[in-house]
């Protein structure tokens, strides 16, 4: 996890507080009187130590971030996007114009089994540790008045498949230690979650 500072004007505090949902935040945050608005600097989210078999098609993404922010429908979020295995912020992003609320609770971006958020990422992009997904926001607020965007946890879904075979997903979360989840569902679907030690 980290604060890209090379866009935006407010820095995410703290970004590893991201890696578990244990309501410890990472934050990005506007005192009073600095000006209407703001733009955050980007959160990255990477090394979520994806095992892609060799040759195995991607079909889609979904990310999930547990959010909320200081007050109801002033924080939108901006520029979520992937990020490839050199490090590089691609493809379309996934925002829409959906305002944060003060209710904390996980919410998805992309649809997941065939959408590639406009990317043509391979397997081996996938599982490169630089491999990840980044969010901006931006807060409407006027200069009288503070605001902070607060993310608690985030996970990335990627949807792939074999040459031929039934489709797989995984879910990769953003903890702190390694812990291997597999569970087999009428033998088609195949759902692994693993921790990051990024």
């Amino acid at each position: 996890m980290a604060d890209d500072n090379s866009v935006g004007t407010v820095a995410w505090t703290d970004p590893d507080n991201a890696k578990v949902s244990d309501n410890i935040y990472t934050s990005a945050y506007k005192p009073v009187g600095t000006g209407a608005g703001f733009y955050s600097h980007i959160l990255r989210a990477t090394n979520f130590g994806f095992s892609i078999p060799d040759g195995h098609t991607i079909l889609g993404f979904k990310a999930e971030f547990e959010q909320l922010g200081q007050r109801n429908s002033t924080i939108y979020s901006y520029a979520v996007k992937l990020i490839n295995a050199s490090g590089t912020i691609v493809g379309s992003g996934q925002e829409d114009n959906v305002p944060w609320t003060t209710t904390e609770g996980y919410y998805t971006y992309g649809t997941g089994t065939t959408d590639k958020w406009g990317t043509s990422l391979i397997y081996s992009d996938v599982n490169s540790s630089n491999f990840g997904v980044s969010l901006r926001v931006y807060s409407n607020t006027n200069s009288s008045l503070d605001d902070t965007a607060y993310i608690d946890h985030i996970r990335l879904t990627v949807y792939h498949e074999a040459s031929s075979g039934p489709a797989n997903l995984k879910t990769y979360n953003t903890n702190a230690k390694a812990n291997i989840k597999t569970i087999n569902t009428n033998a088609i679907a195949n759902v692994k979650t693993l921790d990051t030690n990024a």
